[in-house]
């Protein structure tokens, strides 16, 4: 008899919500300045990767960082 495949498991529902994230164990948060194109971000035993992001955002980003 073949050995048996595990099941996928498919985790339904939100993984984040609009909260604030944390960054470490020292109680500091994420903050918009903290995250860039091409990040990856540790959250709750998983890593979310931003690969991407609207031209209005990079724009606005850029112009914030240069006030």
């Amino acid at each position: 008899m073949a050995a048996e495949i595990p099941k996928l498991m498919v985790i339904l529902g939100k993984l984040v919500r609009r909260q604030r994230l944390p960054k470490n164990d020292v109680g500091d948060f994420w903050s918009w300045k903290d995250l860039n194109v091409a990040m990856n971000v540790p959250c709750y035993g998983r890593v979310f990767r931003i690969y991407d992001c609207d031209r209005w955002t990079r724009v606005s980003g850029v112009v914030w960082l240069l006030l």
